[in-house]
């Protein structure tokens, strides 16, 4: 994982909790069904399920590959580089260039 990269997209995120595979979260823009009752009826989920959140998104994505973490949505964009330091910076150590990027912007 050490080619992903830090990829931050302020937008409107749909969110469908309690699919078969966990939540799902992505950008409204690149949804497949971007109504909320199309998007229950796929996912075999009640509409209550589907949540659309304006906000910082926020993962890892390897440029040029398909390869990326799941998006996660912030009010912010220092609560966006925070979550990221928190869930990958630590594990992955000092081999992530952007570590120090995202420090910076999360204590701006």
């Amino acid at each position: 994982m050490s080619h992903m990269q830090p990829e931050f997209l302020i937008d409107i995120f749909q969110i469908i909790h309690d699919t078969n595979e966990g939540d799902i979260c992505a950008p409204l823009s690149y949804a497949e069904f971007t109504e909320k009752k199309d998007a229950a009826k796929a996912y075999n989920v009640p509409i209550d399920n589907i949540e659309h959140k304006q906000g910082w998104g926020a993962r890892l994505s390897a440029p040029g590959y398909l390869d990326s973490t799941d998006w996660a949505v912030f009010d912010t964009k220092q609560q966006a580089a925070q979550y990221l330091l928190e869930m990958y910076g630590a594990e992955f150590g000092d081999r992530f260039k952007w570590e120090a990027e995202l420090e910076k912007i999360a204590n701006d």
